[in-house]
């Protein structure tokens, strides 16, 4: 049996034999990382996207939801031809994996969304953290670039110009 380490990704060839039912606690003999090894069940596999634990009866899907299902489900095997009744069954598993997959799909948007905003602040806070600290040493960074103090005033009249325009603008 292959077994690889979570914290360094190695794999590692172990007797089946070594592992009891109940598991038992493995080190990587690379890093060094502990963690405790059960064997997996046995399962079933009904389609590329859910997998039947015979066990546990859930169905595990590839996000690693677990969905509990009718231990009549779990008697289907992938040979014989499915009843009306698992076939509905079936079906409504079949759904919610998909209101899952959906779910999945707006928390991503969500998070690109909360990603890109964030991404703005931080670059607005680099923005006025650079200006702070030009104006600071604008003095000492004149011998080397004397343009700086030009500049700089040239933004600070900018700024309120924008100033100016955005209290038009509100009154």
């Amino acid at each position: 049996m292959i077994i690889g380490c979570a914290n360094c990704i190695k794999k590692f060839n172990i007797d089946e034999k070594l592992i009891p039912k109940n598991g038992r606690l493995l080190q990587c003999s690379s890093c060094n990382h502990k963690w405790h090894y059960r064997i997996p069940e046995k399962e079933n596999i009904i389609n590329d996207n859910v997998i039947l634990s015979a066990k546990n009866k859930q169905i595990i899907n590839n996000d690693n939801k677990e969905i509990s299902i009718n231990p009549s489900l779990i008697e289907t095997s992938i040979n014989k031809p499915l009843k009306k009744s698992n076939i509905k069954k079936y079906r409504k598993l079949k759904t919610k994996k998909q209101e899952l997959d959906k779910e999945k799909k707006n928390i991503e948007k969500k998070n690109s969304l909360k990603n890109t905003l964030n991404a703005l602040v931080v670059l607005i806070i680099t923005f006025v953290a650079v200006i702070l600290i030009l104006d600071t040493f604008k003095n000492n960074i004149a011998h080397y670039f004397p343009i700086i103090i030009p500049m700089m005033d040239n933004l600070y009249q900018s700024l309120l110009d924008i100033r100016s325009f955005i209290k038009d603008l509100i009154s």
